[in-house]
């Protein structure tokens, strides 16, 4: 809600989307070119600040630019009138049920779910979510308050525009009934706000609505302003006039800042200052997962802008309870003496003193003791140049008259007739037509001629070749055929190719595939091999410490791993530690070796950081029995043998017989894997690696995509190359696939397709539970005239109960997990919404990826059963996240519905 709301509703549509406000265009007192000198220093890739710190310098050092964002500093801050529109950006409101029948009836089955008429299910979608999110972290331990539902309400769907909608049923907690209402009043009109409460009014009723906005408090309010034109690049904060800032930090750690808090964020009300820009258009990507060169034309037409910010709770203000609304107007939210120093200074610092102040410009960032914004200080005395500071009776004025004008349009809300709602769906769909915030999933190409990139990815003769395919581009085959390459360039028959892969299975295929693809060419000088039994075998053949020594999963067959957890039971047992589980130590084992981490910080991650001297001390017995029986675990192969590469004569007999080394699905490598890369690298030995990063699913076995990457970045002699042909998939399929592919990284190409048919649309369906699902596959299992499907469901546990309710359909369709089906396909699969299992196991990119991996393995049709929920069900994901497969609904051109 902002300065629009002056306009009719239906004018302020398009306005409204966050890309138009912060245009070009729509800001008249944007420099064209300067604005384009600044916006070149963002990577559109992941939407942060290019790593060239240099060249940021050389911006800052630009006089002629740091005069214009003086001059616009000056505009905005001496004549906010005219120039800034004030907003709030985040509001909480609590709501006493107590006394009152609202909860009960907003949880009836013809409460806040329900549609009041036709046009208004046309306009407002409500559901309610299978958890509360992240609302119950700290509201708990604030009030003693537990919400136990949660409500979505989102214009045309739409989830930015949305609001959350919190129930205390009295259940849990303290027994307090109440419901709470998150929004952001920033992203509607006046109209729109009322379209939300004007429901929840005729859900409770017109007298009880009233009396409940009467005794309505808040508990959050953000209040604050953009800055069109004004990178924060430029805008350093005042230390010594904003006295009362005593604290604050710089976001993100240890590289380029894009946001700067100014006071305790923990525990304080506090500033915020940050790159409007980047944040929005992070999210942008994530919601819609717009391609590079989409990317860019978007980012071009935007002006830099700068927020800055004041979060406010009152429990953090000495008030022991949240505020009544009525006193949001008044409310002690200041922002006196906010002040940035002129931007005609930074010229004046030094190399040294510009990348300090890039990477933090908080109070507490400093260097030898001294705070990083004291050259600010003094330079600004020495070219007399004071700092530049709002004029705070306007925000006060300002923001009295704003926070009024929400609190009219809340608390009495316009009830609309259905004609004035459907003017209003046709108004909305007219705007998205006209201008739409995102395009259609365009088709993929069909790739034809000669194959370039695979050619030269086939030829490299660089020390490190990396090559990256998505699925279904024929990796492996590229692979083998770069083996043969390689074998026919040796100059000596001493040298040896070694080719590596991460399980049996996968090696038992390329040996397979080397018989009959490449027609017995590859000679006796090949090893192919896992990663594991490799570095194994290189020890026990080069090394007479370890001639006897073998693997724990070779000791009885132990292929399940009970040798390793009952030797682990038993010394947890023997040294009395029943406070730890044979299991938790396996897994800080795996941790600590794969990610190369210090214990205490496993512990951590593992929540038992107060056992962490019980756990060494049976980490320490545990490796003592592994020497005296001469056992080795998997990962403990891998730390010696990086040991002992340092060995000049272990390494002389290791490149006896490997020369050249070659390694399929790169991405699944662990952080002491690319280590021993690295140092097989640097010991003269060349380097393959092939793989594709949106497919990397193995993070908790260690896998980390992110490291290929920095060893490129650190090998002088690298080579990368993509090839984006896939000869699997039909266009329809690979349109949607290639859009989830967006999704998985900043690195993700898009792939062509060598099949010149469109094939089927995929099909897309909700089902309520999981077994709504299984009766959802069983009706598509008739339509289709193949029995070669894969079911692919998150869990074990769900892969058991649909086996068990599929048990008379064909053999050749087969229930897995998605990880399980990583490297196969089939001629049709159906994807399960891993919603379905209930819980959190993923972290967002992680879980888009493993999505990803599922969505690609059918070459003709594909289902997808989506759960009706709305919750990101991200690990760590944030209130803003969406998850991947309501932002695939969200685009009708990409499926039918079945």
């Amino acid at each position: 809600m902002t300065s629009l709301s002056a306009k009719t509703p239906f004018e302020q549509i398009v306005n409204y989307y966050w890309s138009n406000r912060f245009s070009t265009e729509n800001n008249t007192l944007i420099h064209h070119d300067f604005n384009q000198a600044i916006r070149a220093r963002i990577d559109v890739n992941d939407f942060s600040y290019k790593k060239n710190q240099q060249a940021l310098i050389h911006l800052l050092r630009n006089k002629d630019i740091c005069a214009y964002q003086s001059a616009l500093l000056a505009c905005y801050f001496r004549e906010p009138e005219k120039h800034l529109d004030l907003d709030v950006d985040y509001l909480s409101l609590n709501f006493d049920c107590n006394n009152n029948a609202a909860v009960e009836k907003l949880l009836s089955a013809r409460g806040l779910v329900k549609a009041r008429n036709k046009a208004e299910a046309k306009v407002l979608k409500v559901s309610c979510e299978s958890g509360v999110g992240h609302v119950n972290v700290n509201t708990d331990k604030e009030t003693g308050v537990i919400y136990t539902h949660r409500f979505s309400l989102a214009l045309f769907g739409n989830l930015y525009k949305r609001i959350q909608l919190y129930i205390s049923d009295g259940s849990k907690g303290n027994g307090s009934i109440e419901f709470r209402i998150d929004l952001i009043p920033s992203k509607f009109t006046d109209f729109e706000l009322q379209i939300f409460f004007s429901h929840i009014k005729s859900n409770v009723g017109a007298r009880p609505f009233e009396q409940l906005m009467n005794k309505a408090t808040f508990s959050r309010v953000d209040i604050g302003f953009n800055l069109p034109g004004l990178s924060q690049l430029f805008l350093y904060p005042n230390h010594k006039k904003n006295k009362r800032v005593t604290s604050g930090e710089s976001l993100p750690e240890n590289c380029l800042a894009e946001t700067t808090y100014l006071g305790d964020r923990i525990r304080s009300n506090f500033f915020i200052l940050y790159d409007k820009i980047l944040k929005e258009a992070k999210f942008h990507h994530r919601r819609h997962g717009s391609p590079l060169a989409e990317k860019k034309s978007f980012v071009e037409k935007l002006a830099v802008t700068s927020r800055v910010e004041r979060r406010y709770r009152p429990r953090r203000d000495g008030n022991k309870k949240a505020l009544p609304i009525s006193s949001l107007p008044d409310v002690n939210i200041s922002f006196k003496p906010l002040a940035f120093f002129n931007p005609k200074i930074l010229p004046f610092l030094s190399d040294k003193e510009l990348k300090r102040l890039l990477k933090d410009k908080s109070i507490t960032g400093s260097y030898a003791g001294k705070p990083h914004y004291q050259p600010l200080t003094k330079t600004s005395r020495k070219e007399k140049k004071t700092s530049i500071t709002l004029n705070s009776q306007w925000f006060d004025n300002a923001k009295k008259e704003l926070a009024q004008s929400l609190l009219d349009t809340i608390r009495k809300p316009k009830s609309f007739s259905s004609s004035e709602l459907e003017s209003f769906n046709n108004e909305w769909l007219g705007e998205i037509e006209k201008n739409p915030l995102i395009s259609n999933a365009p088709s993929p190409s069909i790739a034809t001629g000669v194959y370039r990139s695979w050619d030269k990815a086939k030829h490299s003769l660089a020390k490190l070749t990396v090559i990256y395919g998505g699925a279904g581009t024929g990796k492996t085959s590229l692979l083998l055929e770069r083996m043969k390459f390689l074998q026919e360039q040796q100059s000596s028959k001493q040298e040896w190719l070694v080719c590596l892969a991460f399980t049996n299975d996968a090696v038992e295929d390329l040996q397979l595939r080397a018989v009959e693809e490449l027609d017995h060419s590859i000679n006796h000088n090949v090893t192919i091999s896992t990663f594991t039994k490799w570095c194994g075998d290189s020890l026990r053949e080069h090394s007479s410490l370890f001639a006897k020594f073998q693997f724990i999963g070779d000791k009885d067959k132990d292929e399940d791993g009970s040798y390793r957890l009952d030797t682990i039971r038993k010394i947890i047992e023997d040294l009395g530690f029943s406070s730890l589980k044979e299991k938790v130590v396996e897994q800080a084992i795996v941790l600590a070796n794969r990610d190369v981490k210090p214990l205490s910080q496993v512990a951590e991650t593992l929540n038992i950081a107060d056992h962490t001297d019980q756990l060494v001390k049976v980490i320490n017995a545990y490796e003592f029995r592994k020497r005296e029986m001469k056992l080795w675990d998997f990962d403990d192969v891998l730390i010696l043998l990086e040991k002992h590469l340092k060995d000049a004569e272990f390494l002389s007999k290791l490149k006896s017989c490997c020369t050249h080394m070659l390694l399929d699905e790169m991405q699944d490598s662990n952080r002491l894997q690319i280590r021993i890369i690295k140092r097989l690298l640097e010991s003269d030995i060349s380097v393959t690696m092939v793989g594709d990063t949106s497919q990397a699913i193995y993070r908790f076995r260690g896998g980390r995509p992110e490291l290929i990457d920095k060893l490129v970045r650190d090998c002088e002699y690298a080579k990368e190359y993509k090839v984006g042909r896939q000869h699997r998939a039909s266009i329809h399929l690979l349109r949607l696939t290639n859009f989830a592919r967006r999704h998985t990284g900043k690195f993700a190409h898009e792939l062509r397709t060598t099949q010149p048919e469109a094939g089927c649309k995929p099909y897309l369906s909700i089902a309520n539970t999981i077994d709504d699902a299984v009766i959802n596959v069983r009706q598509y299992l008739k339509t289709l005239n193949t029995s070669d499907v894969l079911i692919l469901v998150r869990t074990k546990a769900q892969k058991k109960s649909i086996s068990d309710q599929l048990v008379d359909v064909d053999e050749n369709t087969k229930v897995m997990t998605m990880h399980a089906a990583k490297g196969l396909e089939c001629d049709a699969c159906i994807v399960i919404d891993p919603r379905f299992a209930g819980q959190k196991m993923d972290e967002r990119l992680d879980y888009c990826r493993l999505i990803y991996t599922a969505l690609t393995r059918p070459r003709k049709h594909l289902l997808i059963i989506k759960s009706p929920s709305t919750s990101h069900y991200y690990v760590k994901g944030t209130d803003e996240d969406i998850n991947i497969l309501d932002t695939i609904i969200s685009r009708a051109d990409l499926y039918h519905e079945f």
